[in-house]
C-alpha cells in the first residue's frame, strides 16, 4: 500500500513538473515580440531561433529625449536633447549626476574618454564641449579656422568619439567629406573615412569621356554623410550611415578604408558599437539590431519597430546602442525614453562560443559547436562555413568542399577543390601520362597495320562518302568562317553558298551548347540561373532574340539601301557566332577543372568568344549589305534602336493584354454571379 501511495505521489509531482515546463516553454516562445534571423542558404535572411531575449527596461521621469547613450563600467551616460543636459545614471535608472552648460541647446552626441572626461556634441550650438568627470566645463571646440577645413564648410557636430590621445572624431550634418578630426586642443587635423558617392550611369559616362557633354556642373554627386561614429578599445574607428548600400557600416583602417565585406549590412544604420570580443552591433532606422563578428560575418538580426513602443522588445524610434562587458545589449529609444536590455539565449551562447574559438584559431573545437548548431538550424551558413574551415585544416577536403557548397562559399569551395585536384595530380599524373603515351603509340601501330592490311577499308569508305556529301560540305562553312571570314561572307552573297539547312543545324547545336553551359558549368563559375528561370525559357528567349535581330537587321538594311537578302542575313548571322559554337563547350569543360586562381582564363575565353562574334557580325553587316564603315555603324545602331522599340511595344501590349483579360474575367464573373 505504501509503495502504491509513493508511486502515486511521484507521478503527480512529475506531471506537475511537465505541466510547468510546458507552460514556461509557451511563455518563453510568446515572450519575443520580434523575429530573430540569420544569414541562411541562398544568401537569404531566414528566421531562426531567438538569439536575444528582452531582459529589462530602464527609464526615469526626468528624461526628455534620449539622443545618445554610452556605457562606461556600471554607469550609463545619456544625452538628453530636450532637457539640454547629460545624465549619468546607474543600472537601476537612478540619476547619479547631471552635467549641463548654459551654451548647450540640443546635445545629440556624447563620448567619454578613459579618464572620465565627457565630450558633448551640439549641432544647434555648433559646439563640442568637454567636461571633466565632475561635470565642470573644460574646453569648447568651435568651428576650426584652419584654411584646410574650408571657410564655407559646415560645422554642425551631431555625434563624436574620442581616442586615447584626446583626438576627436566628429560627425557633422552636411559634412560629406567624412569625419572631422580635431586635436585635443581643437586644431583641425583633416577629414577621415568619407563615404563614396554613388554614380548614375550618365555620371559614369561623364567620368569616362570627360565633360564633353556640357554636364560638368550638373552631374556632381555628393557622398552621403555619416550618421554616427564609434571607437573600440583598440582605437579602430567605425562609422554608420543611414543608407541601404554597403557603406551603411564601415570598419576603417589607418588609411580610412573599409575593412568589412559588402555583406556586412542590414539596411540603413543609425548607430554602431562593438563588444569586448570586437563583434559589431548595428542599430538600424527600422529598429532592427544586426550582430556581426569582427570579420563582418552576419550572426543574428533581431528587434523591430512597433506601434506599441512601450512593449518590451519593440521600439518607436531607436536612437542609440551600447554593449555591457557581460554582453548585454542596451538600446535607447528617443520617443519612448526607454532603455531596453537584451540578454543572449542559449542558442546565441553556443554560436558565440564557436565564433570565439574560430577567432582564436581553434577550428577543431569550434567544429563541435557548429555541428550541434547545424542540428538545431540546418540553414545557418556561418555554421557550415566554420565546419568547412575545420575540415579544410584537417585535410578532409571532400567534406570541406561539400560544406562550402552548402554555404555557397565559392572562395572556400575553390580552395578545397584545389587541394583535391592537387592530390589527384600527385597520385595519378604519372600513370595518366604513361597511359596517354601508350595510347598514342597504339594508334600509330594501328595506322601502320591499316596501311598494310586495310583492316578499316569499309570505315574509310564510309567516312569518305560522308565527307563528300553535300550537307557535310555545307557544314564546313562554319570552320571556314574562323579562317577566312571575308571569303565566306563573299561566297554567301555572290556564290550562293550557305544554306538554311546548315544554319538551322548550327543554331540547334548552339542552343544545345548553351543548355549544357547553363547546367554543367562548374560550380565555381556557375551563377545557377536555371534555379530561378526555366532553361527552356532562357533558350526560347535567346532564339527569339536572334530571329528578331535577323528580321530587324534585314528590314533596316532594306530601308537604307542594303543589298542582303533575308536568307543571306539569317545564314550569315548564325555563322558569325562560330567562335561561340566552337569554343563554348571546351570552356565549359575548363570551368569544371580550374579554380578561382585561374578564373582569368575563363574570363578571357568568354571575352574572346563575345568580342570575336561581335566583330564577325559587324563584318557581316558590312559585306552582306555592302556598307561602308559609317553605313555599318548606322545600320547596327538603327537595328539596336528598332529592337528596343519593338520590345517596349511588346511589353506595353503584354500589360494591356493582361488588363484586358482581367477586365473580361471581371465581366464574366459579374454576369455569372449577379446576372
Amino acid at each position: 500500500m505504501i509503495k502504491k501511495v509513493k508511486f502515486l505521489l511521484e507521478f503527480l509531482v512529475s506531471l506537475t513538473i511537465l505541466i510547468n515546463l510546458a507552460y514556461s516553454s509557451k511563455v518563453e516562445a510568446d515572450f519575443y515580440p520580434y523575429p530573430s534571423s540569420i544569414l541562411g542558404t541562398n544568401n537569404q535572411i531566414q528566421n531562426s531561433q531567438a538569439a536575444y531575449q528582452p531582459l529589462s527596461v530602464l527609464t526615469n521621469q526626468q528624461f526628455g529625449k534620449i539622443a545618445d547613450m554610452k556605457i562606461v563600467s556600471d554607469k550609463i551616460y545619456i544625452a538628453d536633447s530636450q532637457n539640454k543636459v547629460i545624465y549619468v545614471i546607474n543600472e537601476s535608472g537612478q540619476i547619479l549626476q547631471t552635467v549641463h552648460s548654459p551654451e548647450l541647446q540640443a546635445p545629440s552626441g556624447l563620448a567619454v574618454d578613459r579618464t572620465g572626461n565627457i565630450y558633448v556634441a551640439d549641432p544647434v550650438a555648433k559646439l563640442v564641449i568637454k567636461f571633466d568627470k565632475a561635470g565642470q566645463e573644460l574646453t569648447k571646440y568651435s568651428k576650426p579656422t584652419d584654411p584646410l577645413f574650408g571657410k564655407n564648410s559646415p560645422y554642425n557636430p551631431t555625434k563624436l568619439a574620442v581616442d586615447s590621445r584626446g583626438e576627436l572624431y566628429i560627425v557633422g550634418t552636411g559634412t560629406t567629406a567624412g569625419l572631422m578630426v580635431l586635436s585635443s586642443d581643437g586644431g583641425f587635423l583633416g577629414y577621415f573615412g568619407g563615404n563614396q558617392a554613388d554614380q548614375t550611369l550618365l555620371q559614369k559616362m561623364q567620368t569616362v569621356f570627360g565633360s564633353g557633354f556640357g554636364l560638368k556642373n550638373s552631374l556632381k554627386n555628393l557622398a552621403p554623410a555619416p550618421t554616427n561614429v564609434y571607437l573600440d578599445a583598440s582605437g579602430i574607428v567605425y562609422t554608420s550611415t543611414n543608407v541601404a548600400t554597403n557603406q551603411a557600416v564601415r570598419k576603417l583602417n589607418l588609411a580610412g578604408q573599409n575593412m568589412l565585406p559588402a555583406s556586412a549590412n542590414v539596411g540603413g544604420a543609425v548607430a554602431v558599437t562593438t563588444d569586448r570580443y570586437a563583434d559589431i552591433f548595428i542599430l538600424t532606422s527600422t529598429g532592427q539590431i544586426g550582430e556581426f563578428d569582427s570579420n563582418g560575418n552576419l550572426l543574428f538580426v533581431f528587434g523591430t519597430r512597433g506601434d506599441n513602443g512601450d512593449q518590451l522588445g519593440l521600439f518607436k524610434n531607436a536612437s542609440a546602442i551600447a554593449v555591457k562587458p557581460d554582453g548585454t545589449v542596451v538600446v535607447a529609444d528617443s520617443e519612448t525614453n526607454l532603455i531596453q536590455e537584451f540578454k543572449t539565449t542559449s542558442f546565441a551562447d553556443e554560436v558565440h562560443a564557436g565564433v570565439r574559438l574560430i577567432n582564436n584559431g581553434n577550428y577543431n573545437q569550434a567544429k563541435a559547436y557548429f555541428t550541434e548548431i547545424v542540428k538545431k538550424n540546418n540553414n545557418f551558413v556561418l555554421a557550415y562555413n566554420s565546419i568547412a574551415n575545420a575540415d579544410l585544416l584537417q585535410g578532409n577536403y571532400k567534406l570541406a568542399e561539400a560544406n562550402y557548397k552548402i554555404a555557397e562559399n565559392k572562395v572556400g569551395y575553390s580552395n578545397a577543390y584545389w587541394y583535391i585536384r592537387q592530390n589527384w595530380l600527385d597520385h595519378n599524373l604519372g600513370w595518366t601520362i604513361f597511359v596517354l603515351i601508350v595510347f598514342l603509340g597504339l594508334i600509330q601501330v594501328f595506322k601502320q597495320l591499316h596501311r598494310r592490311t586495310q583492316v578499316l577499308a569499309r570505315f574509310d569508305q564510309a567516312v569518305a562518302k560522308l565527307m563528300s556529301s553535300k550537307f557535310f560540305d555545307e557544314l564546313r562553312d562554319l570552320p571556314r568562317m574562323i579562317r577566312h571570314p571575308l571569303d565566306t561572307f563573299y561566297s554567301f552573297k555572290r556564290e550562293g553558298r550557305g544554306t538554311v539547312r546548315a544554319a538551322n543545324f548550327w543554331l540547334m547545336i548552339l542552343l544545345i551548347e548553351i543548355g549544357i553551359y547553363l547546367v554543367l558549368t562548374g560550380y565555381i563559375f556557375n551563377d545557377e540561373l536555371v534555379k530561378e528561370v526555366s532553361i527552356f525559357f532562357i533558350l526560347a528567349v535567346l532564339l527569339v532574340s536572334l530571329l528578331i535581330f535577323v528580321l530587324i537587321n534585314y528590314m533596316v538594311a532594306s530601308i537604307t539601301d542594303g543589298e542582303g537578302r533575308l536568307k543571306t542575313v539569317y545564314v550569315s548571322t548564325v555563322h558569325s557566332l562560330a567562335p561561340i559554337i566552337l569554343l563554348l563547350l571546351p570552356t565549359v569543360l575548363l570551368t569544371n577543372i580550374l579554380t578561382l586562381n585561374e578564373a582569368f582564363i575563363i574570363q578571357y575565353a568568354y571575352l574572346i568568344m563575345a568580342g570575336w562574334s561581335i566583330l564577325l557580325l559587324m563584318l557581316m553587316v558590312s559585306k552582306i549589305h555592302d556598307f561602308s564603315l559609317a553605313g555599318t555603324l548606322k545600320n547596327v545602331f538603327l537595328t539596336i534602336f528598332a529592337i528596343a522599340i519593338m520590345l517596349f511595344t511588346l511589353y506595353i501590349l503584354w500589360v494591356l493584354g493582361g488588363q484586358l483579360i482581367d477586365f473580361i474575367k471581371a465581366i464574366v464573373w459579374e454576369v455569372t454571379h449577379h446576372g
